[in-house]
C-alpha cells in the first residue's frame, strides 16, 4: 500500500508529465496511461536508486 507522501509524488510527477505533454515537449503523444506509467517508473527509480539500469535500456533500444 502506497503511502500518501508516495501517491502525493506520483502525483505530482504525473502532473509534470501532463504539462510537459501539453507544452509539445515530447515527440509522440501521450495518453493517461502511458504518463502514469512514466512516472511510475520514475519513482521506481528513484526508489531503487537504478538510473543505470534505464542508460543501458536507452542504449540497448536507442530510445
Amino acid at each position: 500500500m502506497k503511502t500518501k507522501k508516495e501517491k502525493r509524488n506520483l502525483e505530482f510527477l504525473y502532473d509534470i508529465l501532463t504539462e510537459l505533454e501539453n507544452l509539445g515537449c515530447f515527440e509522440i503523444e501521450t495518453n493517461e496511461r502511458d504518463r502514469m506509467r512514466i512516472a511510475k517508473k520514475i519513482v521506481e527509480v528513484i526508489e531503487k536508486g537504478s538510473e543505470g539500469e534505464i542508460y543501458d535500456k536507452i542504449d540497448r533500444y536507442e530510445v
